[in-house]
């Protein structure tokens, strides 16, 4: 025989009663001896509530009842129902069931004969405790009918966090508990050789005036004038003489042998100045002068000197040391950086805008004023780069923003975004920085808890606690006019909406 378990509502048990025995009940055919006076199957409401109970529980309901109307409402809605527990046996062929059992149950016409000597004495009684009971049922179906639902569309949204991580030199591999990564460091020596163009012009002689300077000597006695007795203008634009010279002496004119006047002895030499360069082209009458010595004659050039030639060359200029020295430190330390970033693989996350610097060293090779078209400066610098590991990073970054969801997001796609990484503070060994990561998230609806907070709560209070849930966008209570919410669990029917809604929402 398929085993079964038989129950007994008093007819004083509310519904809640059965339903507990139903399901606490060990095996899954239960069958249920109803009395004709239990107010719990006076209406098909409750009968249906039994029914999807009894659906959840995964029991099998039997029925056994003579009442007319108590079975044709549970024969409606689909319960298998005789009107003797003899009936139900037999139709299992089991042939009955044992004496033992049987002696120990009441058959319902027993149970009636017993009811009908006290009910004489107890009508009204059980007149106002029918009274009593429809009014309950009429309550209870009110609050406790399970047609709500409530859809829950759950929050979508843009989450951003900010973590604070160390990197620390001495370290090998990521401490997840103190967010620390190990930090690589390297170093860069260079030393150059900078050149660069001069701007400095100078005028500078190639070839030689010449010219011819005339001595005039008034003097009684010849005078001798040496080879390379310079001679000058007045603005001291010098020349020398190219060879010995003597001037005569003065000679007396006579006329009858009378002295009529004195004739100066004059004499001619050539000349060539002391520096190369146009500038000693001078105009005739100019040279007047000697240098060092005087003699007792007169000078004149009758003509203008000529064949001094000059040509413009480079010099080093103030300025060209001044720039130079500029341009030499941004391109020492430029090389530098790229000499050390070319250290760093693409696997690691290189902090380039946080590079350490040694005051380079900077020297002109060249003087002010010097001949030249190149000028020469030695640089020498030295700077240290930070870096690391990027797969480290992004699993540290990943599990900071897991663990800043909590309880009430997920993260809607398994990936997050670094936005941004910023250096707080470098010392020797450690560096500190924050970063800034982006993800969608998700909002986590546990549908257990929400219904155990909601359930035989009115509306208006559903609504306040779902409003303060941040992982719940928004949500649809019908129907619409519903006052109060059942209380019983099963009594609500909730949805999520899987697609969500975007949100602005903050925690």
């Amino acid at each position: 025989m398929e085993k079964y378990i038989k129950i007994y509502i008093d007819p004083d048990e509310p519904l809640s009663s059965l339903l507990k025995k139903i399901r606490s009940a060990k095996v899954d055919k239960v069958v249920v001896i109803v009395h004709r006076n239990s107010p719990v199957f006076v209406g098909q409401v409750n009968v249906e509530l039994i029914k999807n109970y009894a659906k959840k529980a995964d029991k099998n309901l039997v029925f056994i009842t003579k009442t007319k109307k108590i079975k044709k409402v549970l024969t409606k809605v689909g319960f298998e129902v005789y009107s003797k527990l003899s009936d139900f046996e037999d139709n299992l062929g089991a042939g009955g069931i044992q004496e033992e059992e049987r002696e120990s149950l009441l058959t319902l016409d027993e149970y009636s004969n017993a009811r009908k000597k006290s009910k004489k004495s107890h009508r009204n009684k059980v007149i106002m405790t029918m009274a009593l009971s429809l009014l309950l049922i009429g309550v209870w179906i009110y609050f406790a009918f399970p047609v709500i639902t409530v859809e829950l569309r759950p929050t979508i949204k843009e989450k951003t966090l900010i973590s604070q991580i160390k990197a620390v030199e001495e370290l090998e591999t990521v401490d997840w508990h103190n967010s620390l990564l190990p930090l690589i460091k390297k170093e860069v020596n260079l030393e150059e050789d900078m050149i660069f163009e001069t701007t400095g012009n100078k005028k500078v002689g190639v070839d030689w005036a010449t010219g011819v300077l005339t001595l005039i000597n008034s003097n009684r006695k010849d005078v001798t004038i040496p080879q390379g007795t310079i001679v000058a203008t007045r603005n001291n634009i010098r020349f020398k003489t190219s060879k010995k010279v003597v001037v005569p002496q003065a000679q007396v004119e006579k006329f009858m042998d009378m002295v009529v006047g004195v004739k100066a002895g004059q004499a001619e030499v050539n000349i060539i100045a002391l520096n190369k360069g146009e500038y000693s082209n001078v105009s005739k009458g100019r040279i007047v002068d000697f240098v060092n010595k005087d003699y007792p004659v007169d000078i004149v050039n009758p003509e203008a000197t000529s064949g001094g030639k000059s040509k413009s060359v480079k010099v080093v200029a103030q300025k060209d040391i001044n720039q130079g020295l500029k341009n030499a430190r941004k391109m020492i330390i430029s090389k530098a950086e790229d000499k050390l970033q070319s250290r760093f693989n693409s696997n690691l996350i290189f902090f380039k805008e946080d590079i350490r610097y040694d005051n380079p060293t900077l020297q002109a090779e060249n003087s002010l004023g010097e001949m030249t078209n190149k000028l020469r400066i030695k640089a020498k610098v030295k700077i240290s780069g930070f870096a690391v590991e990027k797969e480290g990073l992004k699993k540290l970054i990943f599990k900071l923003y897991k663990d800043s969801l909590k309880d009430r997001f997920n993260l809607k796609t398994p990936q997050i975004t670094i936005k941004d990484i910023n250096i707080e503070q470098i010392t020797n060994d450690t560096i500190t920085f924050k970063v800034k990561s982006i993800g969608q998230v998700v909002g986590k609806i546990n549908k257990e808890e929400i219904i155990n907070q909601i359930v035989g709560k009115k509306v208006t209070e559903a609504r306040k606690l779902l409003d303060n849930m941040l992982e719940v966008n928004s949500y649809e209570i019908s129907p619409v006019n519903q006052v109060n919410l059942p209380q019983f669990k099963y009594g609500i029917n909730l949805i999520i909406n899987a697609d969500g809604v975007s949100a602005d929402r903050r925690e």
